[in-house]
């Protein structure tokens, strides 16, 4: 047996190869009959596709099915009893009761900031929610309600943040930084990359009057390069551009398949892990970040 030739990355031929796969795979994204569902580079999954659907089979429940079943944990469980009792299917689905989602898998907007994603089940951007927490707090140690839509009428809009600094991430940012919530926390827990901080003394109420903080480094470059490298958060109904690793960023989804081993599921299983947008149930099992 003849061994070939190891080729480095960095010649020539190497570069070439490259370019000639992204070439074939642009030329295959664009044929007339490639499925338009799969040519953003952010691949979004409705929840009742017809092969790759992720949402409960109930009619109109909007939570997820559990890996590999046609049912949320809830109706799983009820579907469960249901035939052990020798019930059918069809009559199943018709007296099963759809269950709504107790988290989003898209935030809507914030009920005071159109720029700013909820975070809530208040409907509130975090800037907003913690204010009502800390507001509600005080009042019940004073023996007080807090009346929420009384202090809803005092509230005043945030100024948005723009997109998530990370580069893949589609997420509109809701923190001052320019981050997404789920990116900070990995920004924090990454030993913030950079030293990106906010002025000293800067509080939210500075957005009351349009003043979007200044965020200063210690190494502006550390931090645009942890952006560029840092995943996205993992979602559900999102996938992987099959051609994203060979032209910009890297992998689309943490933990989760790309189109090629997407490709070899069975219809109507899963496409994606869980992640913290992902609608659950209370009281299950928390989510993998």
């Amino acid at each position: 047996m003849t061994a070939l030739p190891l080729v480095s990355v960095s010649s020539p031929r190497a570069k070439r190869t490259v370019t000639d796969r992204l070439e074939m795979l642009q030329a295959l994204i664009h044929a007339p009959d490639f499925d338009p569902l799969l040519r953003p580079d952010a691949i979004r999954i409705p929840s009742a596709h017809a092969a790759y659907g992720w949402s409960c089979r109930v009619p109109d429940c909007e939570r997820s099915k559990m890996t590999g079943k046609q049912f949320c944990h809830s109706h799983g469980g009820e579907w469960l009893t249901w035939l052990k009792n020798g019930g059918h299917i069809g009559d199943f689905l018709q007296t099963a009761k759809p269950l709504t989602s107790v988290r989003w898998l898209v935030a809507p907007p914030c009920l005071l900031c159109p720029d700013m994603p909820a975070k809530g089940q208040e409907g509130m951007c975090y800037l907003h929610t913690e204010r009502w927490i800390s507001y509600r707090k005080i009042r019940r140690d004073k023996g007080r309600q807090a009346d929420f839509q009384t202090w809803l009428a005092t509230q005043k809009p945030f100024p948005g943040f723009g997109k998530c600094q990370v580069v893949p991430c589609p997420s509109i940012a809701d923190h001052p930084l320019g981050l997404c919530r789920q990116h900070h926390h990995r920004y924090v827990n990454a030993g913030k990359p950079g030293g990106a901080a906010l002025p000293p003394g800067w509080t939210p109420r500075d957005l009351e009057r349009g003043d979007l903080p200044v965020v200063t480094y210690t190494h502006e470059a550390a931090f645009r390069s942890w952006c560029a490298a840092t995943r996205p958060v993992s979602r559900m109904n999102e996938l992987e551009h099959p051609g994203d690793h060979l032209r910009r960023r890297p992998r689309c989804s943490e933990d989760g398949p790309g189109i090629r081993r997407r490709r070899t599921y069975r219809p109507g299983t899963r496409v994606h892990h869980r992640h913290p947008l992902v609608p659950r149930e209370v009281g299950s099992a928390p989510p993998v970040p």
